[in-house]
């Protein structure tokens, strides 16, 4: 209240008295701030700069009285005023490792200038935080180290002090070394060759106890060291002779031996027996010469020779040539770009990883592309080539052969001999080549030609294209919208489903839609159209070759049929007069007739001396179709004419 009112009385001393009402004023001072409050005490340890720690708030009896904020005790910069909200300045210095708690001053003052200080404790929250780093104390091995040579101590950096970690090599080059607890270490020093490699990155992962982690990539070098080259032949009564870290010459008796070449270029010929050669790393040379051999070549680009008998050959890692020569032999490319020839004799090659290149020689061979994109030969004898994975190129080469294309989008080439010849999953090219063949498409978009010889084709699932070029031929395409060309002489095309073109060409043809909308043409020679299911259109002709001299058969089938008698420049069948013309077995109310030229240029009379109970079509007195079951009128109101 600004003002009170009050009643003041007078009494004499005769006991007469006088009262009268007085109006105090209350004169307005300002009074300090008594306290500060904080909504909150505690912020997140590296919080980002300016997240909110608390809202500030004044008592003051003063009521409706403002009030600003000043920090008077900062701890190095930590925290800031804003308004009336207390913030992080620098989340940097906010470690929980260092200072769990700080304290710090703050004034209030009020509009008159009255002031009040109180200090308060703000807690730091516990956070744990990734790694940010990974050191190594060295970083260098001498070539060829022993198994489990330490290299160099791996330690972290973490603001979270005490924080324990392990350690896990993600990257380990090939398998050249490992980590054990804290220490990086060589796990096979055979693979450690300066003349190859002179370093390897690795990459190793640091990770706390509460799962935060960190990557880092390091490179180590090999440090090349100087090593003799020998030449030794392995003694009369010894079978085992090993190389050192040269480039050693090592040579087998009549024995059944053992030579590891160890590091280095080596070179190792087996001579006489069942012998077995390694050669360890290093660009090696392993010849069997004769007996049963067994031949690994390691790691690095090796040279591999069966020579005489049964040899098992491995090319290991790298891009390898591999030759089995005489005898059946197992030839295995592994990973690397391998060149493997199986020789004579019948040999299994198998290409393994990468682009490889196998040609089987003489014999009954096998040959296995494996993944990558592969070159594939069988050369002479009956050979089965599988392509694998990768777009691979099969050519059988002489002989029957059996080529499977597999996954990729594949090219096969049968070449002579009676061939089989398989498409597999994606888009592949199939040429049969002379003789009589097998083509399947399989899945994909595929073409197939049959070449020389009776060939079967089948085009299999998906938009195929097939044709069967010389020979006696026998085309299905099977599923999907596919095109059938018979090619020369007489051959049987079978649309099967999908919208299909077929294309009889040359020679004596029987053609069959099969299921849904089809275009049917015959080409030259005595053809045998059916249209099948579906709106067909049939052709018995080709434009191209009028059908002089040729008697067709055309039988639409189910559904709104097309029959093509001439184009925009002719009429077909012209010329030969009874002896050329186009039979139409089946004229339905819905098909219809196409013709050249005018209705003036054409006659319907009955030809029963061709086909008795029929109508015959002239063109200026020449006789172009036959249409069997038909009256004059029935042919009249289906015929359409494109000019």
């Amino acid at each position: 209240n600004s003002s009170h009112n009050i009643k003041i009385r007078t009494i004499d001393s005769g006991g007469e008295s006088y009262d009268k009402t007085f109006t105090i004023q209350v004169e307005n001072q300002n009074n300090a701030p008594t306290d500060i409050s904080l909504d909150g005490n505690s912020v997140k340890e590296f919080s980002n700069n300016g997240t909110t720690i608390a809202n500030l708030s004044t008592n003051d009896v003063d009521w409706g009285d403002s009030h600003t904020y000043q920090l008077f005790d900062d701890p190095e910069g930590r925290f800031e005023i804003d308004g009336n909200q207390l913030q992080v300045k620098d989340g940097n210095f906010l470690n929980f490792d260092y200072n769990s708690s700080h304290n710090i001053k703050i004034r209030t003052i009020d509009s008159g200038g009255e002031s009040y200080d109180k200090t308060f404790t703000i807690q730091v929250e516990n956070q744990n935080n990734a790694p940010t780093d990974i050191s190594l104390d060295g970083n260098s091995v001498k070539e060829f180290s022993n198994n489990g040579t330490t290299i160099a101590n791996l330690s972290t950096n973490d603001v979270d002090w005490g924080d324990t970690h392990t350690y896990k090599l993600l990257d380990d080059a090939q398998g050249r070394f490992e980590i054990v607890e804290d220490q990086l270490k060589v796990k096979n020093g055979t693979l450690l060759d300066f003349d190859v490699n002179s370093s390897h990155p690795i990459k190793i992962r640091t990770t706390d106890q509460d799962g935060e982690s960190y990557e880092k990539i390091f490179t180590i070098e090999v440090l090349n060291q100087n090593w003799e080259n020998q030449s030794i032949k392995v003694g009369r009564d010894d079978n085992f002779l090993k190389g050192s870290h040269g480039d050693d010459q090592l040579w087998g008796n009549r024995n059944n031996d053992t030579l590891i070449g160890g590091s280095g270029h080596d070179t190792l010929s087996g001579d006489y027996g069942d012998d077995s050669l390694v050669g360890g790393s290093g660009n090696d040379s392993l010849k069997g010469t004769r007996g049963n051999d067994t031949l690994d070549g390691g790691y690095h680009d090796d040279t591999l020779e069966g020579g005489q008998g049964d040899d098992s050959l491995f090319g290991g890692i790298d891009n390898d040539l591999i030759m089995g020569d005489v005898g059946n032999d197992t030839l295995e490319g592994s990973s690397g770009e391998d060149t493997l020839s199986g020789g004579s004799g019948d040999d299994l090659l198998d290409g393994g990883n990468y682009d490889d290149t196998l040609r089987g020689g003489k014999g009954d061979d096998t040959l296995k592309g494996g993944s990558g994109h592969d070159y594939l030969r069988g050369d002479q004898g009956n050979d089965r080539l599988e392509g694998g994975s990768g777009n691979d190129s099969l050519i059988g080469a002489s002989g029957d052969d059996t080529l499977d294309s597999g996954s990729g989008n594949d090219t096969l080439k049968g070449t002579s001999g009676n061939n089989y010849l398989i498409g597999g999953s994606d888009n592949d090219f199939l040429d049969g080549g002379r003789d009589h063949d097998i083509l399947e498409g399989d899945s994909g978009n595929d073409y197939l030609i049959g070449g020389s010889g009776d060939d079967f084709l089948d085009g299999g699932e998906d938009h195929d294209r097939l044709k069967g070029d010389s020979g006696n031929d026998y085309l299905i395409g099977d599923f999907g919208n596919d095109t059938l060309d018979g090619g020369r002489d007489d051959d049987l095309l079978e649309g099967g489903s999908g919208q299909d073109y077929l294309i009889g060409d040359s020679g004596d043809d029987f053609l069959d839609g099969g299921e849904d909308h089809d275009r049917l043409e015959g080409g030259s020679g005595n053809d045998y159209l059916m249209g099948g299911f579906g709106n067909d259109t049939l052709n018995g002709v080709r434009n191209s070759s009028r059908g002089n001299g040729e008697i067709d058969v055309l039988v639409g089938g189910a559904g709104s049929d097309t029959f093509i008698l001439g184009d925009d420049n002719r009429a077909f069948y012209q010329s030969k007069g009874d002896n050329d013309y186009a039979q139409i077995n089946d004229l339905d109310s819905q098909d219809i007739i196409q013709l050249y030229g005018v209705a003036d240029q054409y006659d319907l009379l009955e030809a029963h001396h061709v086909l008795p109970g029929s109508t015959g079509l002239y063109f200026k007195d020449d006789l172009i179709a036959v249409l069997k079951d038909a009256s004059v009128s029935d042919v009249s109101s289906r015929i359409e004419f494109l000019s």
